[in-house]
């Protein structure tokens, strides 16, 4: 009727079920006057909400793990959800802290602090978790909210695990990843780099410190350089991180003491007395029952070793030498007693010998001995002899190794002379 009617309504309105944030809403009056009337209010609401650590998603699967790699950032997302389980946008009044913990294989947890862990806000109700991953390890994730000095832990939790080394990365005792042998990490260019000529490196070094295969240095405490790793002498075989005192002689070499640089040839046949190998001392290098120089020494009392077979052989029973001495001595009886029945002289008969007989023979050596002298005999027959000493002393003197023909020429005079 034209009429402006003024009233006053008094509303409770709840929240329940509004999402954070503010929207549009209408309220249904009815008026009864003289008629009844319905008219639609039209009014804005601002919600204001509060998340609840109960109600707090985490964006994943639950069933599943996460997985990472070495290096690498992971990033989780969370929603932050009121106690009706509608997102929030508020993040002024409350914050989310993160913690991770690496399980052990006795099933116990221990807190990490070593991995990077942050949380920043993203949009909206959506908060990201960032995690990068330092060490290898099955490790579990939990949240707490802290609101107006009070913690309530988030009842989700999410499980990471890294067992991948980034790529040129192997893993290392401890869980973590390293640089591989022969490569230490390069600060200012932040990887791994080869390792300079000659020397190498253990897993995950950070610097070259040992000498590579195939070379060696002289000391344990000398600092590994292009320089002081050097070539492996023949002979030696030189494995990684090798020096002087450690070189693996090859089969058939021996030295004096694992301190020497000069290693020598046992033999030049197949048969050799010298194994070889890492030894820790001179007899370390020799086979079984072999010792000393160039292991040509038996440690067997009843043995010797033999040059042309260059192997310790059992020495001769008494039997096989008194059986070829009975054989001499029968034979020169046999002829001896022979040679009676025709010999008239004192030698044969037994009798005395006549002064003219002692004469004949005085004279005779006289004549021997004046011509033997006059020709140089007796000193050509030591001169003979101490060439054939020398000869079949040199191979011991020296330390020099000959064919085996040479041994099985001047062993029968190694007897003699």
């Amino acid at each position: 009727s034209g009429e402006k009617l003024v009233f006053q309504l008094p509303m409770r309105v709840t929240s329940k079920g509004l999402a954070h944030g503010q929207s549009n809403a209408t309220v249904a009056l009815n008026v009864a006057l003289a008629e009844s009337y319905v008219l639609q209010v039209p009014f804005k609401a601002v919600v204001s909400s509060e998340p609840s650590a109960e109600q707090c998603k985490l964006l994943i699967n639950a069933s599943e793990a996460l997985r990472g790699v070495i290096g690498q950032e992971v990033l989780l997302k969370l929603s932050a959800r009121d106690v009706d389980g509608l997102p929030t946008e508020d993040n002024s009044n409350f914050r989310i802290i993160a913690s991770i913990r690496r399980l052990r294989e006795d099933g116990s947890a221990e807190l990490v602090d070593d991995i990077t862990l942050e949380i920043y806000h993203e949009e909206r109700d959506i908060y990201v978790v960032r995690l990068v991953p330092s060490r290898l390890g099955n490790f579990l994730l939990s949240l707490r909210l802290v609101q107006y000095g009070e913690s309530h832990d988030f009842p989700q939790l999410a499980t990471l695990i890294v067992d991948e080394c980034p790529l040129g990365y192997v893993e290392l005792d401890d869980g973590y990843c390293g640089c591989p042998s022969g490569k230490y990490f390069d600060k200012a260019v932040g990887d791994c780099e080869p390792c300079p000529r000659h020397t190498s490196s253990a897993d995950g070094e950070s610097e070259c410190n040992v000498c590579a295969s195939g070379f060696y240095r002289d000391l344990a405490s000398t600092p590994a350089t292009p320089l002081s790793c050097k070539y492996c002498p023949d002979g030696a075989v030189c494995p990684w991180n090798s020096t002087l005192s450690t070189l693996v002689l090859k089969k058939n070499y021996w030295r004096l003491s694992p301190m020497s640089m000069e290693l020598r040839a046992c033999s030049t046949t197949s048969v050799t007395p010298c194994d070889g190998g890492p030894g820790t001392s001179p007899d370390g290098y020799c086979a079984k029952g072999n010792s000393g120089p160039l292991c040509q020494i038996c440690t067997s009392d009843d043995q010797f070793f033999s040059a042309p077979t260059n192997q310790c052989e059992d020495c001769p029973s008494a039997a096989s030498v008194a059986i070829p001495m009975l054989v001499v001595v029968g034979t020169l009886v046999a002829i001896t007693l022979f040679s009676k029945e025709r010999c008239t002289t004192s030698f044969c008969t037994g009798r005395r010998p006549t002064s003219t007989e002692e004469g004949a023979l005085s004279s005779a050596l006289t004549k021997f001995n004046h011509y033997a002298s006059q020709m140089g005999l007796w000193a050509k027959l030591k001169i003979m002899i101490y060439w054939y000493q020398i000869v079949t002393s040199l191979p011991i003197i020296y330390s020099v190794s000959f064919d085996v023909d040479y041994f099985t020429l001047t062993e029968p005079l190694a007897s003699i002379f």
